[in-house]
């Protein structure tokens, strides 16, 4: 994490040799190559902010050794590891290091990592911390040329309270497009209280009890007939699994979580579930989009799903 006022010297005179052997590459022989090469620097100032910006890079280095020791052993055999792009100011064995964490132990933004990077470099006072990201789309944030965008509309009329479902008019273009691909959808049946004013008190207790309870019909019925994915589908749209990286949106106030063993620890264990969550999600939404008549199905059962459940459900706002 290198400032850039540095007085320009000859290629010669400005790196330091390291030794090929790749267990010569340490963090101890990287902290001398740039104590001497701070040294340069144009003044005091500059060569504390160099070394406080190296002690951070240190930790990358690390980290990388522990959780990669056979790709940073192979990597450090090569001198230029360590030399920063001369456009993104980034060295190669910290942009593997992202690449490697995101690919082998959980999904981070490895863009915003090096543009955080760059901006250290550039003189930005930023601590560098994991750079997570929200994995899918807001649900009403779907882009409408999808291939996937009419398969989200129909798991969203499974919501809870029917908030999310397509509106009136919504619905009329989804079941026009099923119809193209000969698929024809049932009208589902809505809760009876949607778009009504939000309630309070014992009648959105009620309510709340009834919805649970339909809903657990809904998703044991589509269990028994070899749709377990569906809830987790649900689940996953609506950001409701419990799972850190799933459920994470941009928009989320949560803190920040720096480069620690204790955190990449926990992340990694998310990531754990959260690949397989995932995966079910994708699963699910390419089984529907490649079978219409699955949609219909789906929807069928919903209905079917409302003869099961107690029929208090229906008089709940009589």
């Amino acid at each position: 994490m290198l400032n850039s006022s540095f007085v320009r010297l000859k290629p010669s005179a400005r790196f330091v040799h390291l030794p090929r052997d790749s267990s010569g590459y340490n963090a101890q022989e990287c902290k001398k190559a740039l104590i001497a090469w701070a040294a340069r620097a144009t003044n005091v100032k500059n060569t504390v902010s160099h070394l406080e910006a190296w002690k951070e890079s240190l930790k990358f280095i690390e980290l990388f050794k522990k959780y990669f020791p056979l790709q940073h052993s192979e990597l450090s055999q090569k001198p230029d590891a360590w030399v920063l792009d001369p456009r993104t100011r980034i060295a190669p064995n910290e942009t593997k290091f992202f690449e490697l964490v995101d690919r082998h132990l959980f999904p981070i933004s490895t863009d915003w990592m090096e543009m955080i990077l760059q901006e250290i470099r550039d003189g930005d006072d930023i601590i560098p911390h994991i750079p997570l990201y929200s994995l899918l789309p807001r649900s009403d944030e779907w882009d409408p040329d999808s291939p996937d965008y009419d398969a989200i509309q129909v798991l969203l009329c499974f919501t809870w309270n029917n908030w999310l479902a397509p509106d009136e008019n919504g619905w009329q273009a989804l079941h026009d497009r099923f119809g193209e691909h000969g698929a024809m959808l049932p009208t589902p049946i809505w809760y009876p209280w949607r778009g009504e004013p939000f309630a309070f008190g014992v009648e959105t207790h009620a309510r709340d009890a009834l919805m649970t309870l339909h809903q657990s019909v809904f998703f044991d019925m589509t269990h028994a007939v070899g749709y377990e994915w569906l809830r987790t589908a649900v689940e996953v749209l609506l950001r409701e699994t419990g799972n850190i990286l799933v459920d994470l949106d941009e928009e989320m106030m949560i803190e920040t979580l720096d480069w620690t063993e204790e955190n990449i620890e926990w992340l990694t264990d998310e990531w754990k579930q959260g690949e397989k969550m995932m995966t079910a999600f994708w699963s699910g939404i390419h089984q529907m989009t490649e079978q219409p008549s699955l949609c219909a199905h789906l929807i069928e059962l919903w209905n079917k799903s409302w003869s099961v459940a107690p029929r208090s459900i229906t008089m709940a706002c009589v």
